[in-house]
């Protein structure tokens, strides 16, 4: 069994950062998708492999490829394949995504820019995105996540974590609830 932390977009929070790598500190390999708008050398990257984010140097390799037990994981940015995330449950800004690295014959990408957690399945390609440590976007939950895989006996499986907590989040960051905000009818509703 390998266990694999993914990170991405802290933005130059470091207190996140080391506090995953303690939490977490048996996993066999930890992944940073970009953003984390430190040098490449810097200390703070030294137990992550990382790729280069649209707000990181070119100190940075544009993507990365490894394998972990015969699965071909493809680690990327995404910015240069155009992700966008159009809410819960809507992944075509991944589609090219999954075509670039269909290309390479990769089983699993991991990919960020987004600050949207999230994970699906995709002509046979395991895509997941950890979120942002500490600036989380999105259309519901907006949760600072990261992820963590597990790869046994050629199964890939992954659980989401509050980045601060480190309470698992699995089924929120899946399944999504929309928060009712109050709005203009409601006001007058409650005028009469």
């Amino acid at each position: 069994m390998t266990k694999i932390v993914v990170v991405s977009d802290n933005h130059f929070q470091s207190e996140t950062l080391l506090s995953i790598l303690e939490v977490q500190k048996s996993a066999d390999y930890f992944i940073h998708c970009g953003d984390s708008q430190f040098a490449a050398k810097d200390k703070m990257l030294s137990a992550f492999i990382c790729v280069r984010g649209n707000n990181d140097g070119s100190d940075f390799s544009k993507e990365e490829m490894i394998e972990i037990e015969g699965k071909k994981i493809f680690i990327t940015h995404g910015h240069y394949q155009y992700v966008v995330n159009y809410g819960p449950g809507n992944y075509s800004g991944t589609e090219e995504l999954v075509t670039y690295v269909k290309a390479y014959d990769a089983d699993v990408v991991f990919y960020g820019h987004t600050h949207v957690a999230e994970m699906h399945e995709d002509r046979g390609v395991f895509v997941l995105n950890p979120g942002s440590t500490d600036y989380p976007r999105g259309f519901a939950n907006r949760i600072p996540s990261y992820a963590v895989v597990t790869i046994m006996n050629d199964e890939i499986t992954a659980q989401f974590y509050e980045a601060q907590t480190h309470e698992e989040i699995t089924e929120q960051i899946l399944h999504p609830t929309q928060k009712k905000v109050p709005g203009l009818l409601d006001f007058l509703k409650n005028k009469k």
